[in-house]
């Protein structure tokens, strides 16, 4: 008779065990996983939330320190071989206050972007706010197939930076129009300026073509102008007109957006244009970055020799609130 063989107990299951391994997908460990994060940065000069030029993004800019950036951050799944999938992608940016900044599912071989600031938002970033090199992180990568963390992956870049460095040319000298007003010794020191079509010679209430009448145009003499916005920019136009003067003959400059800004809204001063007060009122009240050598802000007092004491003297701007005394807009 002749002989039959069965295969029984470990050795049957290995050969079973070896068939299954042979029909199995590669384990995981061989699937591939990889994530890169670029960060940079392109010029938005009027500040408008959108980069002026699509094409124009870069690592390192310099821009003016009054105009603005917009920032890119783009992650690309970069898995070869038998790639994966990333899931829960999100990038943080200590700098600029982003905290995981979503980007969801990012499938082989995508790149997908997202603007900071959001496009949608109507936002801008200025670059005196935010100069200097700063660096963004993936803070979430997962591996869709093994759940890896991407970032542990050779071949992952999670990190990147892009630097702004402002043009602050020699520097702007900045003072709100109650500094102005209430320091007509220092004041008087950059005078004749022009603003609202008028020249601007003195610092005594009731004088014609004194400053501080427009300076402290907010008492009971706002009512002598065709309206209290009209009064507002009256004040905010003779205060940038100071800075801009004062920055000048200090050895500075406010920039060409400065100077655009003040023609644009002081030139006549007789309508209130869109967004006057507002751009003007920000401007006046910005960092200087015209500063002493000590790199601190300048004391106009030491440097024009006026102190100490250098005291605020409030009196002509209080007498020239209320003196029914204007200075008329053409």
């Amino acid at each position: 008779m002749a002989r039959s063989w069965k295969m029984t107990g470990m050795f049957a299951a290995g050969a079973l065990a070896v068939g299954a391994m042979a029909l199995a997908p590669a384990s995981a460990s061989a699937w591939e996983c990889q994530v890169k994060l670029e960060k940079k940065v392109a010029l938005d000069a009027d500040c408008n939330g959108q980069a002026d030029d699509a094409g124009g993004f870069v690592d390192s800019l310099s821009p003016d320190v009054d105009e603005c950036v917009v920032y890119r951050f783009c992650v690309t799944n970069s898995s070869g071989g038998q790639p994966q999938d990333l899931s829960n992608v999100k990038v943080s940016d200590e700098k600029l206050g982003i905290v995981d900044l979503d980007f969801g599912t990012v499938a082989v071989g995508d790149t997908e972007c997202k603007y900071f600031p959001a496009v949608e938002s109507g936002d801008s970033l200025v670059c005196r706010d935010i100069e200097g090199t700063n660096t963004a992180e993936v803070t979430s990568a997962v591996c869709a197939v093994d759940k890896d963390n991407a970032c542990a992956r050779t071949g992952s870049v999670c990190e990147d930076s892009a630097n702004v460095e402002c043009n602050h040319g020699e520097g702007c000298l900045t003072r709100t129009p109650g500094f102005w007003g209430n320091h007509p010794d220092v004041t008087a020191k950059f005078l004749p300026v022009t603003s609202c079509g008028r020249s601007l010679d003195a610092t005594l209430a009731g004088a014609g073509g004194s400053v501080t009448e427009d300076l402290c145009s907010l008492g009971r003499d706002k009512n002598e102008y065709a309206s209290n916005q009209q009064a507002q920019l009256v004040r905010q136009c003779a205060a940038a007109a100071l800075n801009l003067v004062a920055s000048e003959d200090l050895g500075g400059s406010c920039g060409e957006s400065a100077t655009a800004l003040f023609d644009r809204c002081c030139t006549s001063c007789d309508t209130v244009g869109a967004g006057c007060i507002d751009d003007l009122d920000a401007f006046n009240n910005s960092r200087d970055t015209l500063l002493g050598e000590s790199g601190g802000e300048i004391s106009l007092c030491k440097v024009l020799g006026l102190g100490p004491p250098c005291n605020a003297e409030p009196g002509q701007c209080k007498l020239a609130r209320d003196n029914g005394v204007i200075n008329p807009v053409p």
